[in-house]
């Protein structure tokens, strides 16, 4: 099992906690260093599997792309970012924040998180718009853009809001 799978289906099927899990413990030896975690991994779990693997492959950063595809969620729905959905995926991460270059210019992300509320900042580049997705706190709870009420469609454990445009985004959950 390669860990570019592993972290992408697990992200898929809502299992944060234990993609965070995963990426924190020390249990899984070879496949993640005492020393270096996730930042270098072996191409198989054990040696026995393939005897002749290395702590240098090139997949070994498949981490790099999960973060900015699932735990903050940015993916292009449309050629060159065109569309963009923002749909990040923090479980318990208090905070995060990205930048990410694309053909139209940087998108923006970055995250406050907390038991009570979530807050959302993004940054959308011209000539683009987005589908953000934003975690539900409760099933009560108010979505708020920029300071003011606005309604969001409730989607499995996120609320969606579509047609964002460019320019410079606050939401907050609460």
């Amino acid at each position: 099992m390669r860990a570019p799978w592993l972290w992408e289906n697990l992200n898929k099927t809502d299992q944060q906690r234990l993609v965070k899990a995963l990426k924190t413990t020390r249990q899984f030896k070879p496949m993640f260093s005492n020393r270096l975690l996730l930042s270098a991994m072996t191409e198989a779990w054990d040696t026995k599997y393939k005897p002749n693997q290395d702590w240098n492959h090139a997949w070994g950063a498949a981490p790099a792309n999960i973060i900015v595809r699932k735990l903050m969620g940015v993916e292009a729905l449309t050629p060159a970012f065109e569309t963009v959905q923002i749909k990040p995926q923090p479980d318990t991460l208090r905070q995060a924040s990205l930048q990410l270059a694309t053909l139209r210019g940087p998108i923006l992300v970055a995250f406050n998180n907390t038991p009570e509320r979530f807050q959302l900042h993004a940054t959308l580049p011209a000539n683009s718009t987005g589908v953000i997705y934003l975690p539900r706190k409760k099933a009560k709870s108010q979505v708020w853009q920029n300071g003011a009420v606005v309604k969001a469609v409730a989607e499995g454990n996120f609320w969606k809001i579509t047609g964002v445009g460019a320019g410079k985004h606050e939401w907050e959950v609460k």
